[in-house]
């Protein structure tokens, strides 16, 4: 090939590995901040339901749907 000439793969690859580079070192360095206390509720929730402990498992703070729902 003549030196210039344009070859759109070879972008696609470099922009695609540093599009996976970024996206594993966020999802590596955020990997605990969606657990708080209201993701441990809806599971917790979510286990008395499938556990058929119904009587238990309601609660008046998080509706029922969002821990059926999981």
């Amino acid at each position: 090939m003549e030196k210039g000439t344009y070859k759109p793969g070879s972008w696609f690859a470099i922009f695609l590995l540093i599009y996976l580079t970024a996206g594993i070192f966020l999802l590596w360095r955020n990997r605990y901040e969606g657990l708080n206390a209201n993701i441990i509720g809806y599971f917790m929730s979510a286990y008395q339901y499938a556990g058929g402990n119904f009587k238990d498992a309601v609660n008046g703070f998080w509706p029922p749907m969002t821990s059926w729902l999981l």
